[in-house]
């Protein structure tokens, strides 16, 4: 039964997407409590938590407070699920440590924040330095189907028969152990590979095997380059640049980054690029304006009324992609999204 539910995940989640996408242009505000009983408890039963007995909204926690939802499994917590207004970004870092806090005091190891449209898996027992979202899945990207089927890959693994079948365990070990080992590699680099296993091991706050290590490297091998670079970050292009842009850059980047599971996010000295078996797009920050490139030529780009958008496939550039967009504002962002996600959606998929 599940199964077939689980099934018309990608309709559903194409539905709700539209609906945010009505009420934002409607400029209609959404409380916790609608955005809990119009996006997160469908999505749930969608899952196979469709009772009583498996969702138990404003579960006691040890302290007075009270979780959102805990998913129950034999009269026990399995999952915990905070839930914010559909309004509310969940960059918020109180956010995070909420939920973390409630999955740790509650015994539970995966924890869910989630406005609705956004959804951000944490691990609760993992030390404060690694703390960060192991995996998301977003409904803004669920314009399609086959989009739509890209997020419901995610959020299966939240179902009812994947957290207590074991599967999200698995799952969730092997994505933190990919993010953990990512950013401790980026700490690292430049090294000597023979050095490598031996200092990832060291550097990481929490003890894994050589094997657990070797097999994360073998699935992280393709993002990094074979020659040693300096590692930068977020930081290094946000300082020292107006908050206005800072912003923008922000909003536009977490949109770009849930546009799939695939998406990878690569930082360098000149440039932030976004790649998804291919690059699709890059970000410089600018005084006075982002500059964005698309791997797409002009005449195929969308054209949104007030984006100045130049052709640059024959000159050189520091981003890499054929078409040149300019962000002023915060209105040209929903464009710059809608050019990227073009971008996006041309890339190249494995068979």
């Amino acid at each position: 039964m599940e199964q077939n539910s689980l099934a018309q995940l990608p309709d559903q989640l194409v539905e709700l997407a539209a609906l945010a996408a009505r009420l934002k242009a409607e400029r209609k505000d959404f409380s916790e409590a609608a955005t809990g009983m119009t996006f997160i408890e469908p999505i749930l039963a969608t899952l196979g938590w469709t009772g009583p007995d498996d969702v138990r909204p404003e579960y006691p926690v040890p302290g007075g407070t009270h979780l959102d939802y805990a998913l129950i499994e034999d009269a026990k917590p399995v999952l915990c699920l905070e839930a914010k207004a559909l309004r509310h970004s969940l960059d918020n870092q109180t956010f995070v440590d909420q939920v973390i806090s409630y999955g740790t005091k509650v015994g539970v190891r995966w924890c869910v924040l989630t406005n609705g449209l956004d959804w951000r898996i944490f691990k609760s027992d993992a030390p404060p330095a690694d703390q960060e979202c192991v995996a998301e899945a977003s409904l803004h990207q669920a314009t399609g189907l086959q989009s739509a089927k890209r997020v419901a890959a995610t959020l299966t693994h939240l179902s009812k028969e994947s957290v207590t079948g074991g599967s999200l365990d698995e799952w969730g070990k092997r994505k933190f152990a990919d993010s953990a080992i990512r950013r401790a590699v980026n700490r690292l680099l430049p090294k000597s590979p023979e050095e490598l296993v031996r200092l990832v091991q060291d550097e990481l706050c929490e003890e894994m095997a050589s094997s657990e290590i070797d097999d994360s490297l073998a699935r992280l091998r393709a993002d990094f380059p074979q020659e040693a670079q300096t590692p930068f970050s977020v930081e290094d292009h946000t300082q020292g640049k107006p908050k206005k842009i800072v912003d923008m850059f922000l909003e536009l980047d977490r949109r770009l980054r849930a546009f799939g599971p695939d998406v990878e996010r690569v930082i360098r000295q000149e440039w932030i690029k976004y790649e998804a078996e291919t690059s699709f797009a890059t970000l410089t920050l600018q005084q006075t304006k982002l500059v964005m490139y698309v791997s797409l030529p002009l005449d195929e780009s969308p054209h949104p009324e007030g984006l100045a958008l130049k052709d640059v496939s024959a000159v050189g550039k520091l981003g890499v992609g054929d078409t040149k967009v300019a962000i002023f504002a915060e209105s040209d962002v929903d464009g710059a999204e809608q050019i990227a996600r073009a971008s996006y959606e041309k890339s190249p998929r494995p068979e």
